[in-house]
């Protein structure tokens, strides 16, 4: 009988030690930027603002919301894959990581030229960001390619 998940537990106890904790920090870091999305746009407390802020419309928030959402659901998409084994998931990660990572680098240097917030106050609040290059680079490593890369078999 086919697993419908897709997750064969067994092929991943067997896995190099690297590939199982990419594995593990990818699906935790997916996971965190659910929660961090959910906390930013649903804040639990209601703040009053002062009234020479510009509003956002309403339909700004619920398009951000919804495009964060969906690729929260692809992160998680993509940490299901991994768990699956699949090599086509390995390297999306490899390119959303460096992606998010080359976007972060370019903020926060940005940020602190202009901004008046210090370098490691910025780097505080990014360490889902950190763990995901972590497991991405992980995931490059020779034993953890090899295990996500089929042997072919030679006939």
């Amino acid at each position: 009988m086919k697993n419908i998940l897709g997750i064969n537990l067994i092929v991943l106890k067997s896995a190099p030690v690297f590939a199982k904790i990419a594995i593990v920090i990818y699906w935790f870091a997916a996971l965190q930027y659910l929660y961090a999305t959910m906390g930013g746009i649903f804040p639990h407390k209601i703040i009053r603002e002062p009234v020479s802020t510009p509003a956002i419309p309403v339909a700004a928030i619920i398009g951000i919301g919804l495009i964060l959402y969906a690729f929260g659901a692809l992160k998680l998409f993509l940490a299901f894959k991994l768990s699956a084994r699949k090599n086509w998931a390995r390297i999306a990660v490899v390119i959303v990581s460096t992606l998010l990572a080359v976007f972060l680098i370019q903020g926060v240097i940005i940020t602190v030229i202009i901004g008046p917030l210090p370098f490691f106050a910025l780097l505080k609040g990014t360490y889902g960001l950190f763990a995901e290059v972590v497991a991405a680079l992980l995931l490059l490593l020779p034993k953890s390619r090899g295990w996500f890369v089929p042997k072919r078999v030679s006939a």
